[in-house]
């Protein structure tokens, strides 16, 4: 009796661990995982150093590799550094994770710090598929994704291609570009510059508190802001757009008439505005520190100063708002 209630103890405990699959010591160099999902899954790579690159493709699976390279130091350095990595992954159910962390190594007072590796994480998923990423010290490249993606690195570029889904992406110290995507975008970095191309989608946002924003050929609602660069919009033929930055130039060309209002504004800067001749708006500029040229003709409304010039363009429309406190205010013929 006895050994029956021991196996059937032992069974119950057995049936209770979830499905999934963990390791977390490994010598290797190079790491490779393989997990059987289905479309519409979920992925969650954390690791507090390395690259993290996604990419797609017509499969149920889900194929993941870690390679582990040091950078300086001999075959004993390389496998303590290896030892010292933490790698995890798992399977519940349609989420995969992989989380991947380093162990503070001890020296002592005189010694110089151990090397450290040079890590890549590559991950092929299937085509629709949601993704969220995150590392401490590395790039993240995403590519040809249908699903949401929430992308952050604390120390590197973000790069998203083609994705079909809304994408969140943040980084610290690095650049961030966008292509062809086609859904809610929103995009910050603190350290770096902004790109924006071919993006079909509802709405952009993006922010960089250091870099330049350039953006071409959006059709969607656009808000950028920089405290520390220039704005170059080319080819905008969304709804609306808004920017702003507080130590560059804004360059903008409407790619045809918006139907809802555009606000420029700049601290340190000039305003150049490009407009179809036949794009009906209603004007509204003003600078503080220069001049207001236009080679549209405009409907002047009230009584004007200098540096200032309100009016309907084409008997009027949606607002244009320009506005600098430094800078020359221009408006160009398409």
């Amino acid at each position: 009796m006895k050994k029956i209630i021991a196996a059937i103890f032992c069974l119950g405990f057995l049936t209770a661990i979830p499905p999934a699959f963990a390791a977390d010591t490994f010598t290797e160099k190079t790491i490779t995982k393989t997990f059987t999902v289905q479309p519409g899954g979920d992925l969650n790579v954390d690791t507090d150093q390395g690259d993290i690159e996604v990419v797609t493709a017509s499969q149920n699976t889900v194929d993941i590799t870690v390679e582990r390279e040091l950078a300086h130091g001999g075959k004993s350095d390389l496998e303590k550094a290896l030892k010292r990595q933490k790698v995890v992954f798992s399977q519940d159910n349609n989420t995969i994770r992989l989380e991947a962390t380093t162990a503070k190594a001890s020296h002592g007072l005189f010694s110089s710090a151990p090397p450290g590796l040079d890590v890549h994480i590559r991950v092929i998923v299937p085509r629709r598929f949601n993704a969220t990423l995150s590392t401490a010290g590395g790039d993240v490249t995403v590519s040809n994704l249908q699903g949401t993606l929430d992308a952050r690195t604390s120390g590197g570029d973000l790069t998203f291609t083609k994705i079909q889904g809304p994408v969140e992406g943040h980084t610290s110290g690095g650049n961030v570009k966008a292509f062809a995507c086609s859904d809610k975008l929103t995009l910050q970095t603190s350290g770096g510059n902004i790109v924006i191309k071919d993006y079909t989608g509802p709405s952009a946002q993006g922010d960089t508190s250091g870099g330049n924003i350039d953006v071409t050929h959006c059709e969607g609602r656009l808000q950028v802001k920089t405290s520390g660069g220039n704005i170059n919009i080319e080819g905008f033929a969304g709804p609306s757009a808004y920017a702003d930055t507080s130590g560059g130039s804004i360059n903008v060309g409407l790619a045809k008439e918006p139907t809802g209002d555009c606000w420029f504004s700049t601290s340190g800067g000039n305003i150049t505005a490009r407009l179809p001749g036949d794009a009906a708006l209603t004007l509204h500029a003003l600078t503080e520190g220069g001049a207001v040229n236009t080679s549209l003709p405009v409907t002047v409304l009230g009584k004007q100063k200098d540096g200032h010039l309100e009016g309907k363009i084409n008997g009027g429309g949606p607002n244009l708002a320009l506005k600098t406190s430094g800078g020359n205010i221009q408006l160009l013929k398409l």
